[in-house]
């Protein structure tokens, strides 16, 4: 939610600048009274007609919009945030050959691109996306155009900074 304020003041979604904190808190707090909740899953209101827009993950955002077409999911003007799923096997895994398998299997394009379908998501396999329908390649929401993609910004790891964070965003589902 923070990231959201920050990037509709045009500000880097990473700020540990306590005056942007500030600004971003304030300006969610003086709109809090019209949001219904803060969720991480507001998917299950939206198919159930308990609220009419929300702020949610691309994946269910598309998902809800595939799943009914009174949805529309979208990448604010403003930017987003971009974001990227890995595989990684921790040092302490006792599968480590079982894992490489496990990560080659979703790297054959038949799975890379059967993984983008279903799911909703681009993928970085080139074989898989030359499968894609032009319907999936065409949609901005999935592959933005570098106008769009220039809006859109990586999350870093804030450190001891994110406590900071974290202790506003308490104050402000506190009040």
């Amino acid at each position: 939610v923070f990231a959201a304020a920050l990037l509709w003041k045009k500000l880097p979604v990473n700020s540990t600048d306590p005056k942007s904190l500030e600004t971003a808190k304030q300006d969610i707090a003086h709109i809090k009274n019209k949001i219904l909740t803060f969720t991480s899953e507001p998917k299950p209101l939206l198919q159930r007609d308990e609220i009419y827009i929300a702020h949610m993950f691309s994946t269910d955002g598309a998902q809800a919009s595939a799943d009914n077409a009174k949805f529309r999911y979208f990448i604010p003007k403003e930017g987003a945030i971009l974001w990227t799923d890995n595989f990684a096997i921790p040092t302490s895994s006792h599968q480590v050959d079982e894992a490489y398998r496990f990560i080659d299997f979703f790297l054959e394009p038949e799975h890379a691109l059967e993984l983008a379908l279903n799911n909703h998501v681009a993928t970085t396999n080139k074989t898989a996306r030359a499968r894609l329908p032009k319907s999936a390649t065409d949609n901005p929401n999935f592959y933005p155009q570098k106008e769009l993609l220039d809006r859109l910004q990586m999350m870093d790891d804030l450190g001891s900074e994110l406590s900071k964070l974290n202790q506003m965003w308490t104050e402000l589902k506190s009040y």
